[in-house]
């Protein structure tokens, strides 16, 4: 089993570009990894505004790890902020 740790220096709470990031570092990658696992708040750095950036779990940022997932054959560990019934959560999918 491979497990890649992916650290990198995220755009604050600018999901667009951190998917762009992602994207660019996944792209280097020449090995068959089995999880790919990213810090938390994944796509938005930390943030305490977390109402502006949640998402319930069929969100955007889902379906972009989601197409990580099966574009690279892997599992994924992301962090999320969701927000289900006014309720914010800092979430990780798995």
């Amino acid at each position: 089993m491979k497990i890649a740790l992916v650290q990198y220096d995220p755009v604050w709470e600018n999901k667009i570009k951190n998917r762009e990031r992602i994207n660019n570092l996944l792209n280097h990658i020449s090995a068959s990894i089995s999880l790919l696992v990213f810090p938390e708040l994944t796509l938005t750095g930390f943030t305490m505004r977390s109402r502006s950036f949640a998402e319930s779990v069929n969100g955007d940022s889902v379906q972009f790890f989601k197409q990580i997932a099966k574009e690279y054959r892997t599992h994924v560990c992301a962090g999320f902020i969701e927000c289900e019934n006014n309720y914010y959560f800092n979430f990780v999918e798995k």
